[in-house]
């Protein structure tokens, strides 16, 4: 006879409350083999106390157990943009979106309750998803959900060894070994993982400011890699994780200085590159180029075979290493009537709204005029605040 699906919701707003689950969030860590480890506690606390926290967002925590043993754990923030209430799942950077869930046969029926429950109780006009592999149970259970959804597509190119008969000559193949000399004739190269924690943050502080002049010169907008948050939430998972798995800073030196970088999540499955760049006056050494075949190096020998995911974003450099593409997926769920209002004025194209606009304001009197200009700010900046945290985040 097959057993009763009765799982048991709480709803968790306090954060010393889900403080006290980290013995046992850290089990359902274990329980689900192939978690990232952006939905670790560390990765969790480290958001909400550098990053959410100081933005004075709501936190919402949805726990769901079975005979009395967690199953599921899916924290949120609760942050106002403009004129909705927004949820978004933590950590709401750049990371993937998916649900820690324990393995098992019953493991989609319990992100598929969990997605009602956080429709029915979490009182937002838009629940907003970010990064969901197409592969993921959170993913089907979305889309097949009726209802409004403002949807943008990516790609996540990645490295698989899964049937790749000799690793070592795929490596070599895509090598630059001639870069590596005319280097080398400048001085020694080494490549360094970080361990000292002054090391790190030092490194991670080279990191961003190589990261934001890239950006300058790229006439390239990301409020997340420019802010102190990220500073701070990137120094605060640095001191807190051990060496075995949690964030990697991998450098390439010249002569003991540093010249390209990269920040790195670690777990027992994969190297997530979350972002590297390097210095422009080694511009014609390709040394980020070099940086990466040393960290794809290092996942396969040093851990056997971790595969070397590239993140979201089709940029050119990465189809030289995947052999795997996933499609990722932006999701901008209506979840009441004004959000549903909401995501049909973004899903507009510009050039309606705009001869709408001009059409309308022929007919109405000054006064009329100045409240509409005020309530197209108050929609822009609920986009830009819509928008947080999600802007590219290439290699520079």
């Amino acid at each position: 006879m097959a057993q009763a699906f009765s799982p048991e919701y709480k709803i968790l707003t306090d954060f010393q409350s889900v403080i006290a689950l980290q013995d046992e969030w850290e089990d359902l860590c274990r329980r689900s083999t192939r978690h990232y480890l952006a939905q670790s506690f560390t990765w969790f606390r480290a958001s909400w106390e550098t990053t959410a926290a100081p933005r004075g967002d709501r936190l919402y925590c949805l726990v769901i157990r079975v005979a009395g043993k967690i199953r599921l754990i899916w924290p949120f923030v609760i942050f106002r943009a403009g004129g909705v209430k927004v949820a978004r799942p933590l950590p709401q950077a750049t990371e993937y979106c998916t649900v820690l869930v324990e393995d098992g046969p019953d493991a989609e029926r319990y992100v598929a309750a969990a997605w009602k429950m956080v429709r029915k109780t979490c009182g937002c006009d838009v629940i907003s998803l970010r990064n969901v592999r197409d592969e993921t149970a959170l993913y089907r259970v979305v889309t097949n959900e009726w209802g409004l959804k403002a949807v943008r597509a990516d790609v996540a190119p990645w490295l698989c060894w899964d049937g790749i008969a000799n690793p070592s000559a795929y490596l070599k193949k895509r090598q630059q070994p001639y870069k590596r000399r005319r280097l080398s004739k400048q001085g020694v190269v080494k490549f360094e993982i970080l361990t000292d924690a002054v090391a790190c943050e030092a490194a991670i502080d080279w990191i961003l400011q190589h990261k934001r002049r890239w950006f300058d010169k790229h006439n390239i907008k990301n409020d997340w890699m420019r802010s102190r948050e990220c500073r701070d939430f990137f120094h605060q998972l640095v001191a807190a994780e051990g060496s075995h798995c949690g964030l990697h800073v991998f450098v390439l030196t010249l002569d003991s200085k540093i010249i390209a970088g990269e920040l790195s999540a670690i777990d027992q499955h994969r190297v997530e590159s979350f972002t590297g760049t390097y210095d422009n006056d080694f511009f014609k050494y390709s040394p980020g180029a070099l940086l990466t075949e040393n960290c794809i190096q290092w996942g396969l020998d040093e851990h056997r075979h971790l595969h070397y995911d590239m993140r979201v974003g089709g940029e050119d450099y990465k189809y030289i290493w995947a052999n795997r593409i996933a499609t990722t997926f932006y999701f901008d769920y209506a979840n009441t009537i004004r959000g549903f209002c909401y995501i049909l004025l973004m899903k507009l194209p510009p050039f309606y709204l705009l001869t709408a606009r001009s059409k309308i304001g022929q007919m109405l009197s000054p006064r009329w005029r100045l409240r509409i200009k005020a309530i197209e700010a108050t929609l822009m900046e609920s986009m830009r605040s819509l928008g947080r945290g999600t802007d590219s985040d290439r290699r520079g």
